[in-house]
């Protein structure tokens, strides 16, 4: 009877891996290519073993000769992998599988004993071969005898070796089971490990060293060694194995997603050295994420110098600018995703582990507070080095081309990357940061920093168009500047109009020297009110005045270029020169007929800036607040939630 701890197993057909040399002398040769009725493949149905239990056993007696050694079995294994075991937790069985082997003239039985969380497996030859050898010979010599026996033997002996015939042999099945894991042998606290006991090498059983390095002894009669040539094996990893194995899993990868999730899996709770583990994972992240940026700023830097403006003139043409600018933009779109948000991720855990609960102690949030601090540094570094990058040069070209929807992805980034680079929690300023954001105020700040920048973006469309040809910029600006000062005209006699019909009575019989004063004070604020909101409107026409100018001069340019060349020439051979006599040009309008724009003011061809006419000085010696153009200058962090590369995450 077939003693408790010795299971016979079912059998499943595998693919098969290529041949391998045999030690021992043997030579594998014609190893088949797959499993299946070819090549003496053994087909049958799949079979499993439940409910076995396992038993620390002792070994007593030395009669090894049937047990093979891991080296005589690895030989016969088609698999390579070999050995493969898994825990169930939930069922708390452990699943194995025995890899296919050529089994020819064998009947092999595997033994599992469970002890101090180790389990250790034999293979026991049952298939005695009485039939091929004496009564004197043993188990591993009536097996080399069986092999070599019939018409197509499976070993032979040729030109003074030993060759095994893979394509005569037969295969066993992959075999499977469950073992029931139980008994005070088990600690779930500790990982289970599995080694294989070979039989201490004699003549007996082919003198067979260990299969995969060193062995030691089990016993007076077994060595233990590695199962697999992986190394040592773990068949169940404890709760405290599990995450020191994801951290290793993680850092192995060189992928920041599996560092940032194994980070946040991280408990402190459970695991023993969750400080250490904290932070090799930290180092590991900022590692993978440095090696990225370092690359992708080198590339941006190469793109960058290619970027020039020389007088006025970029350096590339419109195509080669786009196609460039392209390039770069698909770079600002792999640091967003590989660089900034995995920081900003991280950046706003630590803001949630420093406000608690639990609040951390003021140890600990100093400890957070440089940890974010870093972060920040890491996110700006985009907009700490502009200059170095080619943010200048990249938008100087895109500004000149009109290019406005690659120049606000770039724009976006460089907010993106100040803004979040000042969200931190200690003091309210920092002067290598920049003021204290919040996650919220710094998304905030980039949306509302954009839409300024669209108006930006709206201006230099229309310069870009003006230099190509197209008047309807000037044209719109000569319509501002006319509208605007025919507004201002008459918003400023209705406010005179007004304050002169509310203050007619300032000066009376019947009021005192003080409440005349009071009067005459009263209509003088009102009077500065009326006059600031004149010199507003000034400003305004004042922009309009320049950008008219301006628009209207690149307008003249545009047909200076096109009149030097031949307005009909084709690029095709006119040897009479009948297409240079023709003339195809458009009747251009000079820029200098849109220079009187009307509605009481006029431009000064020379600065393009509005003369305002003399106005009344008020009564009382008002001061004239008259007041300049330009564009006011805006700062600040951003990001147009349309584009994930210029949201916060």
């Amino acid at each position: 009877m077939m003693p408790k701890n010795v299971i016979k197993l079912g059998m499943i057909s595998i693919f098969l891996y290529s041949s391998v040399s045999l030690a021992g002398g043997w030579q594998v040769t014609g190893r088949p290519k797959a499993s299946g009725n070819s090549g003496g493949v053994i087909n049958s149905t799949p079979s499993e073993v439940n409910g076995v239990s396992i038993n620390a056993t002792e070994a007593t007696e030395c009669s090894t000769d049937s047990y093979m050694p891991m080296s005589m079995l690895q030989n016969l294994i088609v698999d390579q992998e070999g050995f493969q075991f898994r825990y169930d937790d939930e069922l708390r069985k452990l699943k194995v599988e025995i890899p296919q082997y050529y089994g020819n003239c064998l009947d092999l039985e595997f033994e599992f004993e469970l002890k101090d969380n180790k389990l250790f497996v034999k293979a026991k030859n049952a298939n005695n071969n009485s039939s091929h050898g004496t009564t004197d010979e043993t188990v591993y010599q009536k097996y080399l005898k069986c092999l070599q026996k019939g018409d197509s033997p499976v070993v032979t002996r040729d030109n003074g070796g030993v060759n095994f015939h893979a394509d005569r042999a037969k295969l066993k099945d992959a075999q499977y089971m469950e073992l029931n894991i139980t008994g005070d042998e088990f600690n779930t606290s500790k990982d289970l490990q599995v080694m294989f006991l070979s039989p201490t090498a004699t003549l007996d059983n082919g003198s067979f060293g260990p299969a995969f390095g060193n062995a030691k002894a089990y016993n007076h009669c077994f060595k233990q060694e590695n199962i697999n040539k992986s190394g040592e094996y773990t068949a169940y990893f404890s709760p405290d194995s599990r995450i020191k194995r994801t951290v290793y899993e993680a850092c192995k990868s060189n992928e920041y997603k599996k560092i940032i999730s194994a980070l946040k899996n991280l408990d402190p709770k459970s695991v023993g050295n969750y400080k250490l583990l904290k932070k090799v994972l930290e180092q590991a992240l900022a590692k993978v994420l440095d090696d990225d940026a370092k690359k992708i700023y080198e590339e941006m830097e190469l793109i960058g110098r290619d970027f020039k403006m020389t007088g006025g003139k970029p350096s590339l043409d419109a195509e080669e600018a786009s196609d460039l600018a392209d390039d770069y933009v698909v770079l600002l779109e792999k640091l967003n995703k590989n660089i900034l948000t995995p920081y900003i991720i991280q950046l706003e855990e630590l803001i949630a582990t420093r406000a608690g609960p639990p609040r951390p102690s003021r140890e600990q949030r100093k400890e957070i507070d440089k940890q974010i601090k870093l972060y920040n540094q890491k996110i700006q570094e985009y907009s700490k080095n502009t200059k170095k990058l080619g943010y200048k040069n990249v938008m100087e070209v895109l500004k000149h081309y009109g290019h406005t929807d690659q120049a606000k992805m770039v724009e976006g980034f460089r907010l993106k990357s100040h803004a979040f680079g000042r969200v931190y929690k200690d003091g309210k300023t920092d002067d290598s940061r920049g003021d204290r954001l919040t996650i919220k105020t710094a998304n905030k700040t980039i949306t509302e920093t954009l839409e300024k920048f669209d108006g930006i973006l709206h201006e230099w469309d229309q310069e870009a168009s003006s230099r190509d040809g197209d008047m309807n910029p000037a044209l719109s600006q000569k319509k501002r500047h006319a509208a605007l000062t025919r507004t201002r005209d008459k918003r400023y006699q209705e406010d005179m109009k007004k304050i002169q019909e509310k203050y007619k009575d300032c000066v009376g019989w019947f009021r005192t020297q003080f409440k005349v004063q009071k009067c005459q004070q009263k209509a003088q604020r009102s009077q500065k009110t009326a006059l600031r909101r004149r010199a507003a409107y000034n400003r305004q026409i004042g922009v309009a005045s320049e950008k008219f100018g301006r628009y209207s001069e690149n307008y003249d340019e545009y047909k200076r270029t096109v009149a030097s060349t031949s307005a009909g020439n084709t690029g095709l051979y006119d040897p009479v020169g009948y297409y240079s006599e023709y003339s195809f040009g458009e009747e251009f309008v000079s820029s200098s007929d849109y220079y009187s724009l009307g509605g009481g003011s006029s431009i000064d061809s020379g600065t393009g800036y509005v003369n305002l006419p003399q106005m009344q000085q008020p009564q009382g010696g008002f001061q004239n607040f008259g007041g300049g153009g330009g564009f006011q200058n805006f700062g600040g962090g951003f990001n147009p939630f349309g584009n994930s590369m210029m949201r916060g995450y």
